[in-house]
């Protein structure tokens, strides 16, 4: 069954989920969104809600009381008391924390929120995301097995392009690179603008083969696609190189894993690029 005060947290952050996706996979769902916001998803709650900033475990707690507060005006009230009010009653009357609360829709909050993950121009999550969904793949391999792999793209001669073509034409590039990516991964894939124009991706329960065949189908698209003004380039046209690490087989902490990919890419490169490098030999 689906917990009553979960679905309403999520409903907060602008999600549907009872919904979205059915009373018999909403329980998923909601494990899912929390486990990907699990560092900071009732102390973003809470800074939305009262513009007041916890530490998770803290926030936690408020929101706990909170809960049961609300239950409690309610009760009282004779009527059901929205979350906002008793977060209002809450931390004003009964903590003394606020004296100008801030209250704010939910649509500014899920903006916010994916602002604060995202790449603003590719619409990709952006570095510190990437970072984090590694972290979460390795402790769910530590804990419960399997693998996973990663991938660092990097579009080759990129400067050159951007030189000649201008500025505008090179984030016309960046950001069709990136609905490419999207285009050929899969649905629990994350894609990610890790810096300049180089992309990462997260490929979940993936080991080398199968994340092999998911770069080469990124490679070869972008390379069949028809960039704007492309002859300026050596190749005369757009290109990809890559790194591909998994774990645990090339490492089983982020930093040994993110270190690996990236001597992989620089391998892929220096052999003479448009290709994935996928070992150190």
């Amino acid at each position: 069954m689906v917990e009553e005060n979960e679905v309403k947290n999520l409903e907060l952050l602008g999600y549907d989920v009872v919904e979205e996706a059915g009373e018999d996979t909403a329980a998923k769902k909601i494990h899912k969104i929390k486990d990907e916001r699990k560092e900071i998803f009732y102390s973003d709650l809470l800074y939305t809600l009262m513009n007041l900033r916890f530490s998770e475990e803290e926030a936690r707690e408020h929101w706990a009381e909170m809960v049961k507060h609300k239950w409690v005006m309610s009760e009282k009230l004779k009527r059901n008391v929205g979350i906002r009010v008793a977060a209002l009653d809450y931390f004003k009357n009964i903590k003394g924390l606020v004296r100008s609360p801030k209250i704010v829709e939910v649509s500014e909050f899920a903006a916010t929120s994916w602002r604060a993950i995202t790449d603003s121009l590719t619409e990709l999550y952006n570095h510190r995301y990437f970072q984090n969904a590694v972290s979460r793949e390795v402790n769910r391999v530590k804990e419960k097995g399997g693998c996973f792999s990663i991938l660092l793209f990097d579009i080759d001669f990129f400067k050159i392009y951007n030189d000649s073509n201008g500025h505008i034409a090179g984030d016309v590039v960046l950001v069709e690179v990136a609905r490419i990516l999207k285009k050929n991964m899969r649905a629990e894939d994350v894609a990610a603008r890790y810096g300049g124009e180089e992309f990462g991706v997260v490929i979940p329960n993936a080991g080398k083969e199968g994340a092999f065949e998911i770069a080469e189908r990124i490679r070869i698209a972008v390379k069949e696609f028809k960039f704007a003004n492309e002859e300026v380039l050596p190749s005369n046209q757009v290109t990809i190189s890559a790194g591909l690490a998994t774990c645990p087989e090339d490492g089983k902490t982020r930093r040994k894993l993110i270190s690996v990919v990236d001597q992989r890419l620089y391998k892929a490169k220096w052999k003479g690029r448009d290709q994935i490098c996928i070992s150190n030999e």
